[in-house]
C-alpha cells in the first residue's frame, strides 16, 4: 500500500505543516481493534495569513540580506489531521494521546505507516527500544503540575523524562529544551481608520512548538518533529526545520 505521505514522506514533512485537530486524545469509538484511528488530511492553509518555511540559498544567492524575507522563505501548506469515517483520502494512523498531567502510551506495530501525537509546547515525547518484530512503545508525558512558577519548568521537564525512561519509552526523547524558544516576528494587519483600511505593522514575541510524527519506513519506525512557530492571534504558522530523533 502506498504511503499516505507519498513516495518521499520525509520531504512531505518539510513542505506541509501538520497539526492534530480533535485527536489529541481520541475518543474510544474512534480507536479500532488494532489501536489505529482512521484519519484524513484537511488543507487549512487559508486559516493562516503567514505560512512559510526557510529557503536554502547557496553561492552568490546567499549574499542577499536576510531582511529580504521573500528571498529567504517560501510558502507551504498547513494540514490538519482529523478523524475520517473512510472514503478517499482516509488512512489508518496510530495516535499517541495527550492528557494534562498524565503519561500516555501507544505501542506501534505494522497496522499503520504513520503516528501522530498532539502539538507540544512543554511536553516530552519518548521512544522505547524496538522489539524483534519492529514494534516500539512511544509515550507523551505532561507534568505541568511540577512547574514551580511561570518561568521555572525544571521540575516539570525532569518529571517527564523520568516517567518515560521508567516506563520503557525513554531511549530517545523530544524535550522542551530541544524545541521550546521565543522568537520575534514582524507581521502586518489592516485596520479601519475613519472608513479607510490602513496597514499596520506589529512586532511580537512568538513561541515555538514541536509537532512529532512517526513514519514506518522499510519496516521500521523512524521519528521526526517539525519545529514550528505557531501564533494564532497573528495567524502566523512557520516551519523552522524538520529534526529526526536519534
Amino acid at each position: 500500500m502506498a504511503h499516505p505521505f507519498g513516495k518521499d514522506s520525509i520531504a512531505f514533512l518539510g513542505k506541509n505543516l501538520l497539526t492534530l485537530v480533535g485527536l489529541d486524545d481520541p475518543p474510544e469509538h474512534l480507536i479500532r481493534p488494532d489501536e489505529t484511528v482512521m484519519v484524513t488530511l484537511v488543507d487549512v492553509t487559508k486559516k493562516w495569513t503567514t505560512n512559510a518555511r526557510p529557503r536554502n540559498r547557496k553561492g552568490l544567492a546567499a549574499l542577499v540580506p536576510r531582511t529580504n524575507k521573500k528571498w529567504w522563505s517560501k510558502p507551504l501548506k498547513a494540514m490538519a489531521v482529523t478523524a475520517a469515517e473512510g472514503g478517499a483520502g482516509a488512512f489508518p494512523a496510530y495516535i499517541c494521546p495527550y492528557r494534562p498531567n498524565k503519561l500516555c502510551y501507544r505501542t506501534l506495530g505494522n497496522d499503520a505507516d504513520v503516528m501522530f501525537t498532539g502539538d507540544m509546547d512543554g511536553c516530552t515525547f519518548g521512544v522505547g527500544i524496538p522489539n524483534a518484530g519492529g514494534g516500539v512503545r512511544v509515550g507523551h508525558a505532561n507534568a505541568m503540575s511540577y512547574s514551580t512558577s511561570a518561568t521555572d519548568f525544571a521540575g516539570q521537564r525532569e518529571a517527564q523524562r523520568t516517567a518515560l525512561r521508567e516506563n520503557g519509552a525513554g531511549a530517545m526523547l523530544v524535550d522542551p529544551d530541544d524545541y521550546r524558544m521565543t522568537v520575534t516576528r514582524t507581521w502586518t494587519s489592516q485596520v479601519n481608520k475613519g472608513g479607510k483600511l490602513v496597514t499596520k505593522q506589529y512586532e511580537d514575541p512568538m513561541l515555538t512548538q514541536a509537532i512529532t510524527v512517526g513514519l514506518r519506513l522499510n519496516g521500521r519506525w523512524e521519528f521526526f518533529y517539525q519545529h514550528q512557530v505557531i501564533d494564532s492571534p497573528s495567524k502566523w504558522r512557520e516551519g523552522l526545520e524538520v529534526v529526526q530523533l536519534q
